[in-house]
């Protein structure tokens, strides 16, 4: 299932891709009933594990209806627990996403960007990006923090009263869209230089933008089965593939929850082998994923993307990617399900053993059993390359009950980190840590004895947040450290940022307060309260 395509050029400052019809594509191969047991997937490698600020943590809060963004910066410096910044972005018109940019490290200083889009900006609805720059420099008595504001950039999208505006980024490439604009910005973070790309006939408005682990970015568009489409990118920012449908990626950190109403669901399908035909018609293979770029791990150009089906109790795969003669083609696919609903899901991080690659599916089902039963479901992913061809199995290996409870208008969410799962619902304030290698899990109580969870977030460290939220308003939230310990819990809406997938207000998952909050009132509790364990010291 081999051929060569055309070049895409690559979409950067300047380009414009010609609106095409999104046609409905749809359909899968029958449901994978297997038992085959490859094994779970050992903790990932912390990518911190050499920066001088890997022990370190921040979490982010939303104040003034979403008009002011507030930081603190906590961890291990000098052996024990401590928070040494803080500090407000803004004022904005109205936060609509935002997402950390990656670490760079010159010596005992680290420094990284963070991006927040405004989509209430101007008159209320121009989109504007706010580009902070986060110094830590990280000494024997602390770390020395400061956030300024480096730059902002006017966006060619259109903001102002219920938008609903998504952010991905990766491999020095923003990808920024929103449900008023047909169409999506591409942005260099190198320099800042953007085009607009995309667009679909007739014109339909962003419904989600998800990366992968590799850099991979869909852009999902549309709000319904019939006027839906997409479009892959691939880590050097060429066009992939595009078509009709909901597709959108997995990453193995902040995983997606369907809850958020970003997430299309089909209510039938089409012939697969037309679907598959129609991919590879659109694929392109970039110029830089040759075969140098085919060093570790062997499957760094082939990508996946998932689609919902009969309201969301089925989950479809498809892969497709480059081989380094610069062939290209789509391999598998397959269908997973059926559940009683699917409320969350997540990739696992792959282990490479000669040339096979396997990673886990982790899908949580929020519907099961009676209605209001929660199940992990994991399967095991397996592509095996031979020099043309990559043969590609998906396998149900395990399923196990965990304690939380779902059922109608449920929300559930998952991130992972370190060889970690972290589940909970809106519908209970305990949340569910799962270990990855014997999928054993324990309970772990929420901030707020009387509160829900309301989000579960991760940063590049391992580090993770579980937000609550009561019926009046009130927040709290604990911070786990990368050994799955927990460090500290406080009041308070506050959440992570990861370097891939950003977080979007427009989701209502995360709060804000009507009120700055005490920030310096809020650093010493935190000293006060915070356990020695959870992440290793200098």
């Amino acid at each position: 299932m081999r051929s060569i395509r055309n070049r895409y050029p690559l979409l950067v400052s300047g380009f414009l891709l010609a609106s095409i019809l999104a046609l409905p594509l749809s359909a899968q191969t029958s449901p994978i009933h297997g038992a085959q047991n490859i094994g779970i997937l050992p903790p990932r490698i912390l990518l911190g594990n050499a920066a001088p600020d890997a022990a370190l943590y921040t979490t982010y809060s939303f104040s003034n209806n979403y008009t002011t963004l507030n930081w603190a910066v906590c961890g291990y410096t000098t052996g024990s627990y401590s928070c040494d910044g803080y500090g407000s972005m803004g004022p904005f018109g109205h936060v609509g996403a935002a997402v950390e940019g990656n670490p760079v490290v010159n010596g005992k200083t680290v420094t990284r960007d963070i991006y927040v889009v405004d989509d209430a900006a101007g008159s209320g609805s121009g989109v504007t990006l706010y580009v902070y720059t986060k110094t830590d420099e990280v000494t024997s008595t602390g770390d020395l923090v400061s956030v300024n504001l480096a730059q902002t950039v006017a966006l060619p999208l259109t903001g102002g009263s219920n938008t609903k505006t998504y952010m991905a980024g990766d491999n020095g490439l923003l990808y920024i869209g929103n449900n008023q604009t047909n169409g999506y910005v591409q942005m260099d973070e190198s320099n800042l230089t953007y085009g607009l790309g995309g667009g679909f006939s007739p014109p339909t408005g962003e419904s989600s933008i998800t990366a992968n682990k590799y850099g991979y970015v869909t852009v999902t568009s549309g709000s319904d089965t019939a006027s839906s489409g997409f479009y892959t990118m691939d880590p050097t920012g060429h066009l992939a593939q595009d078509g009709g449908g909901g597709e959108f990626m997995l990453d193995t950190s902040n995983g997606i929850s369907t809850g958020n109403g970003d997430f299309i669901s089909s209510p039938s399908v089409t012939n697969p082998a037309t679907r598959m035909k129609k991919r590879l018609n659109k694929a392109a293979r970039s110029d830089a994923l040759t075969a140098s770029s085919f060093v570790t791990p062997i499957d760094y150009g082939f990508f996946t993307t998932y689609s919902f089906w009969f309201s969301y109790t089925t989950m479809d795969w498809i892969t497709c990617g480059y081989f380094p003669d610069g062939s290209d083609g789509c391999y598998g696919d397959g269908r997973l399900g059926p559940f009683g609903h699917i409320g969350a899901a997540i990739e696992g991080d792959e282990v490479v053993s000669g040339n096979t690659v396997t990673r886990n599916i982790y899908v949580v089902g929020d519907a099961e059993g009676s209605g209001s039963g929660v199940t992990l479901y994991v399967y095991a992913k397996t592509d095996t390359f031979t020099p043309d061809e990559d043969k590609v199995t998906v396998n149900l290996t395990h399923t196990l009950a965990l304690p939380l409870i779902g059922g109608s208008n449920a929300k559930t969410f998952i991130a992972g980190t370190n060889g970690r799962l972290y589940v909970g619902t809106n519908k209970g304030s305990s949340a569910v840590q799962v270990q990855e290698s014997s999928l054993a899990y324990t309970s772990i109580a929420g901030a707020l004895p009387s509160g829900d969870v309301s989000s579960i977030t991760t940063d590049a460290y391992g580090f993770v947040t579980i937000t609550s939220t009561e019926s009046n308003g009130s927040n709290g939230f604990d911070v786990y450290g990368p050994t799955g310990s927990l460090i500290t819990n406080d009041v308070g809406g506050d959440f992570m940022l990861g370097a891939s997938n950003g977080i979007s207000t427009g989701d209502g998952n995360l709060m804000s307060t009507a009120i700055k909050p005490d920030l310096v009132q809020r650093m010493k509790a935190r000293f006060n309260s915070a356990s020695p364990l959870g992440a290793a010291t200098h």
